[in-house]
Formats: structure tokens, sequence, C-alpha cells
């Protein structure tokens, strides 16, 4: 009897022990592929927030994708002194469960300063100053995507999941996912806030979810293999095929009446997204330009490199930059279609580059970092060498830039002069979401773990737009090719005399019937119903036919 006792109190301690010990791995950091608070601190990182996604049986994370809704805005009060912070939101709730809204927040905030001013003083430490600031911040979220078609939503900020939610069949392949922010639409004469949308790629089908609530809205199946992410916008869910198109499903009709943008060559690459423009490239060394709005619904120009495009542009201040795997560079004028300047770096160059305001980083394949000046494609000053050993872009604050390098570990470069600051070891990093929005570094592991670091005097998240539209403020009367103001006459309206987009008939020449992109030419071999398409729905030589040996 005291044989089974003995080991009862053994067994319920070892119970006790394990608890505990999960307990406090959980409060002292991340330890699966990620970066605990003690090696990030020296670097002077702080681990803002981590959780584990949903991944499933044999499954893995896919996609993540980052989004900065402005037209969502949230109002916080920060009462702090030293080295102490807290925060009051608008949405925190009171105590009878309502939402303090933004006059209650303000209340409640000069309510905990006197508070602590009175614990102070009662401390002996009546020189103490307590601030109240106000801060306004826009709704940042995280969308991530399992390899079962799992589709959950993160608050980019807090960490806190908002929902879950599975899309089409578990043992289809899921390619992806993309994200649009929120709008305002007009509704019986009032401005009302329109949620965005979360697009999922599984299998053959393209699943579109409101990203406030995860609520599946609609789906519909491609025409032809999706072969990359989808890009999402206010009007249209993109989707790249194998063989160079990009369906738009319409999202006024929830998918229905597919237009589909002719290009040549495999899409391997998520499609590019400005205000005006939707953008794609091909293994052909193909990047094609269209319209992004819903009155204008075929490509306008296209670039050819020199070699195949293997990953998704970047964009600046109005112009798009392209990379080929042979190492070359191109900067285009987005409203002209016109190469600004090519340059070549001498390696491929397999990653995207990234835009950060003036600026534009090239990750070649042979793991070197290069630094080139936007507006002239010359190599930044201070960056004569490249920076050796890095392998992918992770994100940016004011002055430093993060990378991962060749091992998985995280480096902080200096951005002025490309000198490494620090080296975070740790357990390697196997997942990254790029982000070029803001300073938060988004990392993890494909087995579901996702944490958000930020640095030690960002409480809140700097925002590379928001800098940028001062910097194009603060130049507005100079002769500046990357000025954002618009002009007096918008070349993307339909209908504008100088629109490069827009559609003039003209006199057909021997020229144009041997165009085999010009739509409805006599050799277009992409054109819809003729007898030599090869991808006409249901015709004899259709590999896609639905029920083809």
């Amino acid at each position: 009897m005291l044989y089974f006792k003995l080991m009862s109190y053994l067994q319920l301690s070892l119970c006790v022990c394990l608890v505990s010990s999960s307990v406090l791995a959980a409060k002292g950091g991340p330890n699966d592929g990620g970066i605990s608070s003690a090696n990030a601190g020296p670097a002077g990182l702080v681990v803002e927030w981590f959780t584990q996604v949903e991944v499933g049986a044999g499954g893995r994370l896919v996609d993540v994708q980052y989004t900065v809704d402005e037209n969502f805005t949230t109002t916080l009060f920060t009462v702090s002194y030293e080295n102490f912070s807290e925060r009051i939101s608008e949405n925190d709730l009171d105590a009878f469960g309502k939402p303090y809204e933004i006059k209650g927040a303000e209340e409640q905030a000069n309510l905990r300063r006197e508070i602590i001013e009175a614990e102070l003083k009662a401390q002996g430490k009546s020189d103490v100053k307590v601030e109240v600031k106000k801060v306004v911040v826009p709704k940042t979220m995280l969308y991530a995507v399992n390899s079962h078609g799992v589709v959950t939503a993160i608050d980019a900020e807090s960490g806190e999941t908002k929902w879950v939610e599975a899309v089409g069949r578990s043992g289809f392949p899921t390619i992806g996912l993309g994200a649009s922010i929120g709008t305002f639409v007009s509704e019986k004469g009032k401005s009302v806030y329109q949620p965005g949308r979360v697009a999922v790629i599984n299998g053959n089908s393209v699943y579109c979810l409101d990203a406030d609530s995860g609520k599946i809205l609609w789906s519909e199946p491609t025409m032809w293999p999706p072969s990359a992410p989808p890009g999402v916008s206010e009007n249209f869910v993109f989707v790249p095929t194998t063989n160079g198109r990009l369906q738009a499903f319409p999202m006024k009709t929830k998918g229905v009446g597919i237009d589909n943008f002719v290009s040549i060559g495999l899409s391997t690459s998520r499609p590019l997204l400005t205000d005006r423009t939707v953008s794609w490239a091909t293994k052909s060394g193909y990047y094609t330009v269209a319209p992004n709005n819903d009155t204008v619904r075929s490509p306008k120009y296209r670039v050819n490199a020199s070699d195949a495009i293997l990953s998704t542009g970047g964009y600046s201040n109005g112009f798009l930059y392209v990379t080929s795997k042979d190492g070359y560079i191109y900067s285009i004028n987005e409203r002209q279609g016109s190469v600004n300047w090519e340059l070549t770096m001498g390696q491929q160059i397999l990653e995207s580059p990234v835009a950060l305001m003036n600026d534009l980083y090239i990750f070649t394949r042979e793991n070197n970092l290069f630094k080139i000046a936007a507006e002239s494609g010359k190599l930044a000053s201070g960056w004569d060498k490249p920076v050796r050993d890095v392998t992918q872009y992770v994100g940016a604050s004011q002055k430093n830039f993060y990378v991962l390098d060749k091992f998985g570990n995280l480096m902080v470069l200096d951005q002025a002069t490309g000198n490494r600051i620090n080296l975070i070891a740790g357990s390697p990093l196997s997942l990254v979401c790029p982000n070029t929005k803001s300073d938060r570094l988004i990392v993890g592991s494909e087995s579901g773990f996702i944490q958000c670091l930020r640095e030690v005097g960002n409480e809140f998240p700097f925002f590379h737009a928001t800098e940028a539209k001062k910097s194009d403020a603060q130049k507005a009367d100079q002769d500046n090719p990357f000025q954002t103001k618009e002009p007096s006459k918008d070349p993307f309206k339909a209908g504008i005399d100088d629109d490069p987009f827009k559609m003039t008939p003209q006199k057909k020449t021997d020229d144009d019937k041997s165009d085999p992109f010009k739509s409805g030419g006599a050799n277009d071999p992409f054109k819809s119903g003729g007898s030599e398409d090869p991808f006409k729905s249901g015709g004899s030589d259709d590999p896609f036919k639905s029920g083809g040996n």
C-alpha cells in the first residue's frame, strides 16, 4: 500500500514539474525555430509576441502575408515613466464589458497616471514624471495558410488569433494566399467600411474569405492549373497559371465571369499589385503590366528580359523593379512602360528586389547583397562592396536592415554602410515574412511557430510608406522623377486622351497580322475559340479538358 502511495506521489510530482516547465518555457520565450528574448536583447530587439499556428499531421506552413490597413485605425493611450509603459486602447473593455472608446480610454489613462503618481509619491519618488501620450495606429494583420488549406488570421501587433478557417480539401495542394485591405463603399448615401478579402488557392480552385470574420464568401474553379500564390485587390483576385495567363476573378460577381490577361511562359511568382497596376512575370522572361481597375481589362505593355524572371517585382515611387535570372535589373516607368535604366550584377538573381524609399536591395544566388540608388541605377554611396553570406530579406527599421545569413541566423546591418552590427545566433529560421511595410520582423518555422520582433525604442510600428510620403512632400517643389504628386490628368483613368493604355482603333497592317500578342489577330495562338487554340475549352487537343485521357 505504501508502495502505491509513493508511486502516485512521484507521478503527481513529475506531472507538476512537466506542467511547470511548459509554463516557464512559454513565459521565457520561444524554443521552436525562433529567437529567444535572451538572444534578442543584446541586439537591441524585443520579442513582441509569439504563437503556434495549426499545421496538422504531416503539414507545414505554406505562406504568410502581412497587411497594413490605413482605412481602419485604433487610438491608443500610453502611460509611461522611466522604463515602465502601459497601453490602453479604445477597444479595451470596461467593468461592464463594453469598449472604452476614445473618450473612455483617455479618461482611464489619466486615472492610471494619477494612481501611479500617488504610488510613486508614497515611495518618495515625487520627482518622477508620468506621461500620457495619444497614438493612432493603422490595423495590421498577419494571414497564414498551411498545406492542408487551413487559414489563420492573427493581429500583427498583439499576436492574438482572430479566426481560423479551413478551405478546400486537405489532400489537395495549397499553393498560397493573398490579402487585401478594407475600403469605404457607399451604401444608401453613407460611407461604410468594407473589410478586406483573403484569397487561397487549394487544388484547382480559388476561395475568397472575409478578412475580418474568415467567412468563405465564394469559390470558383480556375480555367488552367494555378502556378503561384494569388494577388488580391479591391476589385479582383488575380491567379497566375502554368501557361502564363493571369486569371482575374471579379469581386462584384463573386468570381463569376473570369477575365484572362495573356502572356507567355510559366508564371512562378505572386503578382505585384500597386494602386494602378497589376504585373506578373514568367520563366520565358516576360514581365507584363495591366491596369488594376474594373474598366480596362487587357495588358497594355510588357518588358522582355534577357532571361527567366523567377520572382515578384518591386515597386517604389512610380517605378517597377524587375530582376532576371541572368543578373539583370530593370527599372520601368509604371505609367509609360519605358525602361528607365538596366543594370547587370554579373551574378544570378532569384530573389525579389527590395525597394525601400529611394534605395533598391538586390540578393544574388551567390549570397551577396547589393544596394543600388533607385533613381540612377548605380551602386549606393557607402556600399561599394556587397555584403557577403546573405540569403534573404527579413525587414528594416529607420536605420537598421535585417537579413538571414546562409545558416539561417538573423543578421543586423547598418543601412547607411552595410556594416554588420550584430548576428543573432539560435535555431535556424525556416520561415520569413519579408516586411517592406513596417519595422516589425515576422519570422518562425514551417512547423507553425511564428514570432514578431521589434527594436527596443519602437514600441509602436514605424511605417516605411508613411515616411516615404513625408520625404516626397519635402521635395514637392523640386524636379523629382519619384514625386508622388498626382498629375492633372490621370493616365490610368479610362477615357483620358493621354492614357497610354487607351485602346484606339488603328488600321491593320501586315505587321499587325503577325503579332502573336495582338488580341484577335489571325495568328493569335491565345485567341478565344481559335482553331489552333490549345487551351480552347473542350477542344480535341485541350490537355486540361475535363475527363480527358
